[in-house]
């Protein structure tokens, strides 16, 4: 699997689920209805918008194609689990082209 294949949402538990490029919102919803999380529509006016908050809110981590980590911890102020921790590292030590941006995140975890 290349970098550009592994971004997606990644879980509390540490697990990756990896969606097609521009596709976190779609993929959000699929997660979303098979956790069983309920989405809240007004948050944003969009189902598939609205359902990305809902995982964010959950702990869950948005991560784009080049290691960008986006989380929600300015609202919600939930910081990732050890397990995500874990994940983001194997990601950093496996995928070059992610592992600038995975590594800055790991590093500001640390403050």
């Amino acid at each position: 699997m290349s970098y550009d294949e592994v971004q997606g949402w990644l879980s509390p538990d540490g697990k990756m689920h990896v969606c097609g490029f521009c596709q976190h919102d779609e993929a959000a919803v699929d997660i979303c209805a098979a956790e069983n999380i309920p989405v809240h529509v007004a948050i944003r006016g969009d189902l598939w918008e609205d359902a990305g908050w809902a995982l964010l809110e959950r702990g869950w981590l948005h991560i784009g194609i080049k290691g960008e980590v986006y989380s929600d911890d300015e609202l919600a102020d939930i910081p990732p689990t050890q397990k995500q921790l874990d994940t983001l590292f194997d990601l950093a030590q496996q995928y070059a082209d992610m592992r600038e941006m995975v590594m800055y995140y790991l590093r500001e975890q640390e403050r």
